[in-house]
């Protein structure tokens, strides 16, 4: 059983720091993938393939954790559903997700940072796995036209992602490394280098984070 408990927090080291061998998975379900994603309804797989940012973040955790097995989202959405990780307003539970891993004897706890990201180095640097919500895109702030002339502002929030890396210089972070899953292929992005700020702009309010 793998065991990760919160440590007290340390002085960030310099350097680039990045844990080794997290596979990136795609939420995206379609006519390629939705059988080998377990799903035998290609409608059922589309309508999740919106829903489940949450699900692909843990089933990279997993595959870091276990590279040997395979894990597809139907069996996790099967688990989540039937414990009640997830809730129709508001998506999946943060602490649901923790739950879901320890039925596959993973460890790990829900934390709400605010924006205090040096926590989330000092996990990294203690090998530990972050899940982070922040805007999908890291759009955050990023202002669209509606139709009726109005303005929408991206708010920061609502979408998952997998950070295992981290650049600090002089104990200021300077980037963080992570794997963005959507259900676009197209809007993707794996390994993807995101500067500070420009995650800070789409961390969400509470800075809430799951820690593995």
């Amino acid at each position: 059983m793998f065991n990760f408990f919160k440590k007290t927090s340390q002085e960030l080291k310099d350097g680039n720091f990045e844990i080794p061998n997290v596979p990136f998975y795609s939420q995206e379900l379609s006519q390629e993938n939705f059988q080998a994603e377990g799903f035998t309804s290609l409608e059922e797989a589309k309508y999740w393939s919106e829903r489940i940012c949450g699900l692909a973040c843990l089933k990279m955790v997993l595959g870091k954790f276990f590279p040997d097995k395979k894990f597809t989202l139907k069996e996790l959405l099967d688990i989540g559903l039937r414990i009640g990780a997830y809730d129709e307003k508001v998506g999946w539970k943060h602490q649901g997700l923790v739950d879901l891993a320890t039925n596959f004897d993973v460890n790990g706890f829900r934390q709400s940072i605010g924006g205090d990201i040096q926590n989330i180095a000092q996990y990294l640097q203690q090998d530990k796995l972050v899940i982070a919500s922040v805007t999908v895109g890291m759009e955050g702030g990023k202002e669209y036209k509606k139709e009726d002339g109005s303005i929408y502002v991206m708010p920061k929030g609502g979408h998952l992602v997998v950070i295992f890396g981290s650049d600090v210089s002089q104990g200021d972070i300077k980037s963080f490394l992570l794997h963005h899953p959507s259900k676009d292929l197209d809007y993707e992005h794996h390994d993807w280098v995101v500067p500070k700020d420009e995650f800070l702009n789409s961390f969400s309010e509470k800075g809430n984070i799951i820690v593995f």
